[in-house]
């Protein structure tokens, strides 16, 4: 192999090698759309709708008058399937989202 050949594939090397680096560190950076918590009323959502029937199913379980194990299950289940809070204040059922907005209450 001649030097011209060698030098050749040096630079051919080198220059590949800088046009990765460069094509890497100039790539637009994807924008992360991870939600932390649900949005509320977007268009289409039933949350106001499934808020209502969280608080109906709470308040029933309230009148039967279910014991405080059976209550945080119900609470565990109505968040893993609707991401909505149940809480009851000064006897008032109160439904929230997963940040703590207030969807829906009872009257």
């Amino acid at each position: 192999m001649t030097d011209n050949n060698k030098n050749f594939l040096i630079a051919l090397s080198l220059t590949t090698t800088f046009v990765v680096v460069l094509i890497f560190f100039k790539k637009p950076k994807e924008k992360s759309n991870r939600i932390l918590f649900p949005q509320i009323a977007k268009k289409g959502d039933n949350v106001y709708a499934d808020a209502v029937i969280s608080i109906k199913a709470f308040r029933e379980a309230l009148n039967n008058d279910e014991n405080n194990n059976v209550l945080e299950e119900l609470k565990t289940e109505i968040l893993k399937d609707c991401n909505i809070r149940i809480s009851v204040l000064d006897g008032k059922i109160i439904a929230y989202d997963k940040a703590g907005v207030e969807i829906a209450k009872e009257e």
